[in-house]
């Protein structure tokens, strides 16, 4: 499978200065959208280098988490500011540009014609749970079964909104 896969690195708004337009199948965008200068250059950049049929995998972080971590933590105001920022943020002295909701990211992918196919939030509790609470393997696996769990519920649309994170899969047509 090696000689099938090259893997790439570039700055997202100039990928197809590192692959050229149209020729990628798969693009992972984690971790980036919330600190680049515009998301919507560095959708664009990813729309223009995919394969017709390729995919973006794209996981950013999600308003709500940090909303309910800073509450649980005590610092209200920070909570706050980051519910009702725009931009999801809790603070001049906070490290992100910015934090997406689940419907705010799938039309920004939308609007530079990739068709989403997928979108959950992911580490629901995980990042909640204080360190010394998973100490052992079996605390560990626990809490990832828990957070399957919480993935395959009924209600998980709505317990996905509360994730770190949102991942959504996006095709080119």
């Amino acid at each position: 499978m090696s000689e099938r896969v090259t893997a790439v690195q570039g700055d997202a708004d100039h990928l197809a200065d590192a692959v050229g337009d149209s020729c990628v199948d798969l693009v992972c965008c984690h971790g980036i959208l919330e600190v680049v200068d515009d998301p919507d250059v560095a959708v664009a950049a990813i729309s223009r280098v995919l394969a017709p049929g390729g995919v973006v995998s794209v996981v950013a972080a999600q308003r709500l988490a940090t909303v309910l971590a800073h509450a649980l933590t005590g610092r209200f105001d920070q909570a706050r500011a980051a519910l009702d920022a725009p931009d999801g943020r809790w603070g001049p002295g906070d490290p992100l540009a910015r934090r997406f909701d689940r419907d705010e990211l799938v039309e920004v992918l939308q609007a530079h014609d990739l068709a989403v196919t997928d979108a959950h939030g992911v580490r629901i509790v995980t990042d909640l749970v204080p360190s010394a609470c998973v100490d052992s393997e079996a605390e560990r696996l626990e809490l990832l079964a828990l957070e399957d769990a919480m993935a395959a519920h009924p209600d998980a649309a709505v317990l996905g909104r509360l994730g770190a994170v949102v991942h959504v899969l996006a095709t080119r047509a």
